[in-house]
C-alpha cells in the first residue's frame, strides 16, 4: 500500500522494532564516488570508447559498464586498462557500531556527519551471537506509477516481502522488514539478479564481494531516501 513519506532511516527504526533479536546495527561510510575517467589516464582511444559508452548509455538507458563492454564487441577492439577498472570496488572508510537501544545515538550521527556518504548495513548483530542481514536492494529505474508497480511485483516474486520501498532520486531501493541468514541473503541476491536491469546487478555483484548490502542514509543531490510504498 501507499503511505505517507518515511524517512530511511524511520525505516530502519521500524525494521529493528520488528525484530527483537537485534543488538547491533552498522553505519558505514564510503569514499566519494570518482567515474573511471577520474581515476586513471586515458589516451584518445580510451576516451572516445568512454564518449561512445556514455552515449549508448544515455539513449537505451542501459548500465555505464554494460554500454562498455558493448562498445568493446561492436569496435572488435578493447583496452586491457579499462576493463581491469570494470572490478574496481570502492571498500568502506569506516564502519560503526551502534547499540539499537540507544537509537538516538545513530540519528545524532547521521546529522553530525550529514555531508558525508553514509549508508545502513544489512549486517545484523543479534542475541546469542548471531549475524543476521536485513534485506536490502538497488533498482535503476525511473521513478513513476508504472515502475512502482514494476519494482513491487518483482518483490513479490523474489518472496522477500514484508518491506518497505523507497524513492533514492532516480530510482527505488528496497527494505526488507524480516531478517534473513548469511546464505539466504546471497541466494536473495542471486535470485534478484534474474531482474537485472530494473534490479541493478552492479549492487549486487558489489556486495555479493563484501558478504553484506548497503544503502545510502544520507543526502544525495539534496535528498534523503524515503519510504512511499509497504509491501
Amino acid at each position: 500500500m501507499n503511505i505517507d513519506p518515511i524517512p530511511s532511516i524511520a525505516v530502519v527504526k521500524q525494521i529493528i522494532e520488528a525484530n527483537q533479536e537485534a543488538e547491533i546495527i552498522q553505519i558505514v561510510e564510503y569514499p566519494t564516488h570518482k567515474d573511471l575517467q577520474d581515476r586513471i589516464s586515458l589516451n584518445g582511444q580510451e576516451t572516445q570508447y568512454i564518449a561512445n559508452a556514455l552515449d549508448l548509455r544515455e539513449r537505451f538507458k542501459v548500465p555505464f559498464w554494460d554500454s562498455l563492454l558493448l562498445e568493446f564487441m561492436a569496435q572488435k577492439k578493447h583496452s586491457q586498462k579499462i576493463l581491469e577498472e570494470a572490478r574496481y570496488h570502492a571498500l568502506a572508510n569506516n564502519i560503526k557500531k551502534f547499540p539499537v537501544k540507544n537509537f538516538n545515538a545513530i540519528e545524532d550521527y547521521l546529522e553530525l556527519h550529514r555531508d558525508k556518504y553514509l549508508a545502513i548495513s544489512s549486517r545484523v548483530e543479534c542475541k546469542g551471537n548471531k549475524i543476521m542481514h536485513i534485506p536490502l536492494l538497488d533498482f535503476r529505474c525511473p521513478v513513476d506509477n508504472y515502475y512502482l508497480e514494476l519494482v513491487t511485483d518483482i518483490l513479490i516474486n523474489i518472496n522477500i516481502c514484508p518491506g518497505y520501498i523507497l524513492v533514492s532520486g532516480n530510482s527505488y531501493q528496497f527494505y526488507g522488514l524480516k531478517l534473513i541468514s548469511q546464505s539466504e541473503l546471497v541466494n536473495f541476491l542471486a535470485i534478484a539478479l534474474h531482474y537485472s536491469p530494473v534490479v541493478d546487478k552492479s549492487f549486487i555483484a558489489h556486495h555479493l564481494r563484501d558478504l553484506y548490502c548497503s544503502l545510502r542514509l544520507t543526502k544525495k543531490n539534496n535528498l534523503v531516501p524515503y519510504a512511499v510504498k509497504k509491501i
